[in-house]
């Protein structure tokens, strides 16, 4: 599937399901991510690719989910620092009540650069939060949601919307 990937009709981009956020990013950060995810040590090599990825970003400023992608291979990279900034930054620029649809999943990259940045408390109240969040928007607009679209079996989307969320 990797090797797809790098080769494959996107170009050497995955098709957006690196992490929560649904943009396409460099294939090569899943290399990153396996490194990691095996115990190995960020290695030089990855600077590149993280390069890529930034250059993307800068593309398309205004994008939070790039962002949020970019602060995940930073947490990955161990740059502690600049990767929190990232994903709080991302965060700020697309919360949920703008963004229904992206917006969590950028909430869900701050909890899990959180994590792997060793700020387990941090990721646990963003999951909270997010969970907060999620819960106030289902209570207050689901029914509206209902309505405006003539849902005949409310059951089965709100079990979808519900999945969206947690």
């Amino acid at each position: 599937m990797f090797e797809q990937l790098k080769g494959g009709e996107t170009g050497g981009e995955d098709d957006g399901n690196f992490g929560y956020a649904t943009v396409p990013v460099p294939a090569e950060c899943y290399s990153i991510l396996l490194s990691r995810l095996q115990g190995e040590e960020p290695n030089s090599g990855f600077a590149e690719t993280r390069e890529q990825l930034n250059q993307t970003v800068r593309a398309s400023p205004g994008s939070a989910p790039l962002l949020s992608a970019l602060a995940i291979v930073d947490a990955l990279l161990g740059r502690k620092q600049d990767t929190i900034e990232e994903a709080r930054r991302a965060a700020r620029r697309l919360p949920i009540s703008e963004d229904v649809m992206d917006g969590p999943g950028v909430l869900a990259n701050l909890a899990v650069v959180y994590s792997w940045t060793d700020e387990p408390n941090l990721a646990f109240e963003q999951r909270q939060h997010r969970l907060t969040d999620a819960s106030r928007f289902q209570q207050s607009n689901i029914r509206d949601i209902f309505r405006r679209t003539r849902v005949t079996r409310p059951a089965i989307c709100f079990t979808s919307a519900e999945r969206l969320w947690v």
